[in-house]
């Protein structure tokens, strides 16, 4: 497996991913499911990447994993569930707190699913805060986490 930038092409790869693990992400709705799936196209994660920068394992010419870094946050932190346990999501995080470092970032924050909590943990994150974030019949209940960088 090999991290990289994310390219342009590697878009549609990208939502596939997106589209299979957010219906069994814990502490959505299914109109939260909708609703990211919804914002989850090639473009949104193009634009997503403009704002800041995003690495993807490849695996056999194919993405496996993808983790966006945009103004000190983890965005879209996705891992095909076929390769889930096999290190892709911890190669990803690995590389973007590296480029957060780069950045003299003192720190990186995360809203974790609550079925992400525990990898997020094992990477030293520190659990914030839970949040339950309404809007109309949308109803997400997530995690904040933040790991402090080391010089």
């Amino acid at each position: 497996m090999t991290i990289r930038p994310f390219k342009s092409a590697d878009a549609s790869r990208c939502v596939e991913i997106v589209h299979t693990c957010v219906p069994t992400m814990q502490g959505l709705n299914a109109a939260a499911v909708r609703f990211i799936l919804d914002e989850s196209t090639p473009d949104d994660v193009i634009s997503d990447v403009n704002e800041g920068l995003a690495y993807v394992d490849v695996l056999d010419g194919q993405v496996v994993g993808l983790g966006m870094l945009v103004e000190g946050e983890i965005k879209r932190m996705y891992v095909d569930p076929v390769y889930q346990g096999h290190g892709v999501g911890a190669r990803i995080i690995t590389a973007l707190l590296a480029a957060a470092r780069e950045q003299g970032l003192p720190q990186v924050r995360v809203e974790a699913s609550l079925n992400g909590i525990g990898f997020y943990e094992r990477q030293g994150f520190v659990q914030q805060e839970l949040e339950i974030f309404r809007r109309g019949e949308v109803e997400f209940h997530y995690m904040h986490m933040l790991k402090r960088l080391e010089k």
